[in-house]
């Protein structure tokens, strides 16, 4: 979604006026998805007038609102779908604190975080969905949607009400189970490290090496039991 479509790439107040009144709607109305693609709009204008300061903050915000709304996925798939879909913000994030640390040089330690963020959450949430996988959902609950769907299949329906009470309890049952497997990975800390907790593990005298793709370059995070050296690249050939 480019929305300079609306109003056309030579009238960029125009543009801005549309960005922000879409993301007040979508805020509004919890819609998500649209949030997060009108705050990459805004980022891609603020980039264009070499605002990185606001690029910044408008990928931190989409950072945010991912994580919680992973925790908040009822299966694996769901929560697999939005992370492959936040992956431009955790680049987006990166890219905007090299830029910041050109004058100010602890956001590469920001930049740091951000693409360990977006590197860990896939693995993370793997091993969250592994310990579900090897948890029990209780035998009378397996029992008791099994009976429904036998129910649903033997003997279909007669009446609309007769529909819906039998769609109402394999609902509630379905919720049941999902509470025992749901309740096992939360109790996962899954959670990227933070800069200074990074800077913990390193050996005395040792280094940690972090490597991150961005569309144009190889990053090279250098993390010493002194500090971070700033990040070296190589561009794809």
């Amino acid at each position: 979604m480019r929305l300079a479509a609306l109003a056309g790439p030579s009238n960029p107040d125009a543009v801005t006026k549309h960005q922000e009144a879409a993301l007040s709607i979508a805020q509004a109305g919890k819609a998500w998805d649209v949030v997060r693609q009108v705050r990459r709009d805004l980022a891609y204008r603020a980039k264009e007038r070499g605002d990185w300061r606001s690029v910044w903050e408008l990928y931190r915000q989409n950072m945010e609102l991912t994580e919680k709304e992973i925790w908040k996925a009822r299966v694996s798939g769901e929560a697999a779908t939005l992370e492959a879909q936040a992956q431009p913000d955790y680049e987006g994030a990166v890219e905007a604190c090299l830029e910041l640390a050109k004058s100010d040089a602890t956001f590469y330690e920001r930049a740091l975080e951000s693409a360990e963020q977006g590197k860990a959450r896939a693995f993370l949430r793997s091993l969250a969905t592994l310990g579900t996988a090897l948890r029990d959902v209780p035998p009378k609950l397996r029992e008791r949607r099994n009976r429904i769907l036998r129910q649903m299949s033997d003997h279909p329906p007669s009446t609309p009400g007769d529909a819906e009470r039998l769609l109402l309890a394999l609902r509630t049952v379905e919720d049941q189970m999902w509470t025992h497997p749901v309740a096992f990975a939360l109790d996962m800390q899954c959670a990227a490290c933070s800069y200074e907790q990074m800077r913990a593990l390193v050996p005395r005298e040792g280094v940690i090496l972090s490597y991150f793709t961005l569309p144009d370059r190889v990053l090279i995070f250098a993390l010493g039991d002194k500090g971070l050296v700033g990040p070296r690249f190589r561009r794809h050939l």
